[in-house]
């Protein structure tokens, strides 16, 4: 009896690590950043902790999404966890740093379905299989990088996609609601300034006005129609539904933000943007 009641006790010393290993991740995060958390409420900033589930490639580690929300505001981030250590910039699998995987896991797990009916139209495929649709802001220096990445890979790769675009007023200025106001408006005319848009997005509004009335006259485009239809309440409506949309359906609050076919990218992360056009594609 003696020695069963030793054999009992070693096991027990050997299965603490595994249940400690096996406890929620959910409780450890909440521990690990009970302080932060608590500076957040203080704040009346309402934080959410949420076990996701195994990660696919990290052995014992789970997927943690922190929800920060304030008013209409919402940020969801990213972490990994095995119960007791959590990983919030890169993960190592085989030696290898995998931060794309943390994001990939949580797009996984959240698809949406967003509309291209007021959205514009930036590259056309001959037989498009599906949407990317970005999330730009005019003032955003990423948005541009991004713009012009996405449009470079769709040709370089040839991905039988169309590329659309829903601006949004990250930058709450005069000038960028002008902007985003012009973009709209000269897509009832079925052209796509926001090349010339973001070149010219640091220049003074008058500027901005001389080069979008030249670029009317090369078009043969009505400018006094032009702003007339960018001042128009349905120009308004379409900003204010593509904000909401990225708020309360896709749950970012920054720029750039892609939906490619159903999964969310946040960010310039054009490695996790390939991944999903491929699997897409598939």
């Amino acid at each position: 009896m003696r020695h069963f009641l030793k054999f009992c006790l070693v096991l027990a010393i050997l299965m603490l690590p595994v249940l400690v290993y096996a406890a929620s991740p959910k409780e450890a995060v909440n521990s690990i950043f009970e302080k932060q958390i608590k500076q957040y409420s203080a704040r009346g900033i309402e934080v959410k902790v949420k076990d996701e589930g195994k990660i696919s490639g990290l052995q014992g580690f789970h997927l943690i999404t922190i929800t920060l929300k304030k008013d209409k505001q919402q940020k969801i981030m990213p972490f990994a966890s095995n119960g007791d250590m959590v990983i919030t910039s890169a993960i190592q699998v085989e030696g290898k740093n995998h931060y794309p995987i943390l994001s990939a896991a949580l797009a996984e797990k959240n698809k949406v379905s967003v509309s291209v009916k007021n959205a514009v139209i930036v590259h056309k495929a001959k037989n498009s299989k599906f949407n990317i649709v970005m999330y730009l802001d005019f003032e955003c220096p990423y948005c541009r990088i991004s713009r012009d990445g996405v449009l470079s890979l769709v040709k370089e790769e040839k991905w039988s996609v169309d590329v659309y675009i829903k601006p949004v007023l990250i930058h709450s200025t005069k000038k960028n609601r002008f902007l985003t106001e012009m973009f709209i408006a000269m897509s009832h005319f079925r052209q796509d300034i926001s090349s010339l848009l973001f070149l010219n997005a640091n220049r003074k509004k008058e500027e901005i006005v001389e080069k979008i009335k030249d670029y009317c006259k090369k078009n043969k485009i009505d400018y006094v129609k032009l702003v007339k239809i960018a001042q128009s309440k349905k120009t308004k409506n379409i900003i204010e539904a593509n904000e909401k949309e990225m708020l309360k359906t896709l749950h970012s609050n920054g720029t750039p933000t892609f939906v490619v076919d159903s999964y969310i990218v946040r960010g310039a992360s054009f490695g996790l943007l390939r991944h999903f056009v491929e699997k897409a594609a598939r």
